[in-house]
Order: structure tokens, then sequence, then C-alpha cells
């Protein structure tokens, strides 16, 4: 129960990515891990974040056309 109100209250404040990635900030700059490895997580980071927003883009872009040609017919 308290792990279903931990997940939707990190969903509604940030992404779960997000909350990876600033732990891992946290943690190179109090040593506990080396700056490459913090910049290999910037990087999956980034690079998912991207992607998930070309997938958003496309489907809404897609929804739009599927919509006009649905008013058109």
């Amino acid at each position: 129960m308290f792990r279903n109100g931990l997940d939707k209250f990190l969903d509604k404040i940030v992404s779960r990515k997000l909350l990876v990635w600033i732990i891992a900030t946290v943690f190179m700059y109090t040593a506990k891990i080396q700056p490459d490895d913090w910049i290999m997580i910037s990087m999956v980071y980034i690079g998912s974040q991207g992607a998930l927003d070309i997938v958003d883009r496309y489907t809404k872009s897609k929804r739009q056309l599927t919509n006009n040609e649905n008013i058109n017919a």
C-alpha cells in the first residue's frame, strides 16, 4: 500500500528517470560514483528522453492526421 502511494507521488512530482539522474548527481558530488559513470547515466537519461519525445510527437501527429481525414471524409 505504501509503495503504491509512493509510486503515485513520484509520478506526479518527477519522472523516475529524472529521479535516477538526480540521485546520480548527488552521488557524484559525494564521490560515491565516478564522473565517467555520471556521464553515462546522463547520456542514457538524455537519449531516453529524446526518444520518448520523438515517439510522443509522432503519435500526436498521426492522431491529428487521422482526425483530419475523418473530418474531411
